[in-house]
Formats: C-alpha cells, sequence, structure tokens
C-alpha cells in the first residue's frame, strides 16, 4: 500500500508509551496525522520464522555465492570508509 500523507518535509514523529499510536506533523502542510500501529504481524511474520529473508535466493549463487561475499565486502568498505 501507498500512502502519501505528507507532500513535503516530516517535521516531527512521536509516539505514545505503549508505542500504539504515532503523530506525524508536516511542515508546509500544516497538518498533523496520527497513526494506530499493530506491532504484532512483525513478531508473526519475521521474529518467529528464522530464515524468512527470500531476497539473498535471487542472487547469482544463493546466500553463499561470490555475489553476497561481494557485497558484504563493499559494505564492511563503505563503514569504513565513513569513519574518519
Amino acid at each position: 500500500m501507498g500512502l502519501i500523507a505528507h507532500p513535503s518535509q516530516i517535521t516531527s514523529i512521536s509516539s505514545v508509551v505503549d508505542g500504539k499510536l504515532f503523530f506525524t506533523s508536516g511542515g508546509e502542510d500544516l497538518c498533523v496525522n496520527m497513526w494506530e500501529v499493530d506491532f504484532s504481524i512483525l513478531g508473526e511474520s519475521f521474529y518467529e520464522e528464522p530464515n524468512n529473508d527470500p531476497f539473498p535466493e535471487l542472487l547469482e549463487g544463493g546466500p553463499n555465492g561470490q555475489v553476497m561475499s561481494d557485497l558484504k565486502d563493499f559494505f564492511y568498505y563503505s563503514q569504513i570508509r565513513s569513519k574518519d
């Protein structure tokens, strides 16, 4: 689902203590939105099933192939380069 809640910059995001409601405010649109969030689906789909990530299987060689190894190396290289 795609939803454009704020057509320009979001200036603030905050939540209530229990994390079930989030509030966003826009800059130029002068709009405040309240979002009800249900995180239970995340626990059901991601945390209970090991190796639930289908995307490495789409790479040539799979999750243990050369492409995945190159991606990991590039990620580590980028992290090192970003440090002063």
